[in-house]
This record gives structure tokens, sequence and C-alpha cells, in this order.
């Protein structure tokens, strides 16, 4: 099982915050210039289509050492109502790649309010 740890309104603005990224020796790494951070939702994790996909880099970070994943009214509009999995992925190079949030689970649920433009 995996546990709910996002709820996304379905064509809201979602922000998802990770706290500092720790190094092997528990120290706060900080990227360098080339490495990625990843974060792929799916509809299962058997799945091969991905529903949303997000790169996040350097020029990312907060000014606390934190770094911020934000999903725009278009992208979580694509989404209909139920659950999704999701992971995060460090990227250094092809040899060093860390999963630094497991499959975990989003719930997407609906809106009342229509924004008409």
């Amino acid at each position: 099982m995996h546990s709910v740890n996002l709820v996304f309104i379905r064509g809201d603005t979602a922000i998802v915050e990770l706290a500092n990224i720790k190094a092997l020796d528990g120290s706060d790494y900080v990227l360098s210039d080339t490495d990625k951070v990843l974060l792929d939702i799916k509809k299962s994790e058997y799945s091969e289509d991905v529903l949303i996909h997000k790169e996040i880099t350097k020029s990312d970070y907060q000014s606390d050492g934190g770094l911020i994943i934000k999903f725009y009214p278009d992208e979580t509009h694509l989404l209909e109502k139920g659950e999704y999995l999701y992971d995060i992925k460090l990227y250094i190079d092809a040899y060093n790649i860390f999963t630094i949030v497991p499959i975990s689970k989003i719930v997407v649920v609906n809106s009342i309010t229509e924004i008409t433009e």
C-alpha cells in the first residue's frame, strides 16, 4: 500500500515542497549545475504512460535550501478525479541516480468553483 501524502485539486495550482536533500554522509546536498530532480506522475507503477513529468534544477532552489515543484492549472486539469502515483529521483549522472521520495500517492479531487475567463 502507498500512503497518501499529496492532494491536488483538479485545475488548481499545486506546490510540492522538498526539504533539503541529504547526501549519503547526512549533510545537505546542493545540486550541481548538471544535476536534476525528476518527478513523474502515473496512473500505476506498471504504467508506461507518464501523465506529468517535472525536471527541477539548481536554479529552482529556495533561499532555505528547499526545492519547490510547481504544477500549473493546465497540468492538474489533465488529471481526472482519482488516485495516482509518483516518485522523485535525483539524477546526478548515469551512474548516480537516487530515489529521494519512494513511490507515493496523489489523490486528485474535483472543485466546485469554476473559473471562466
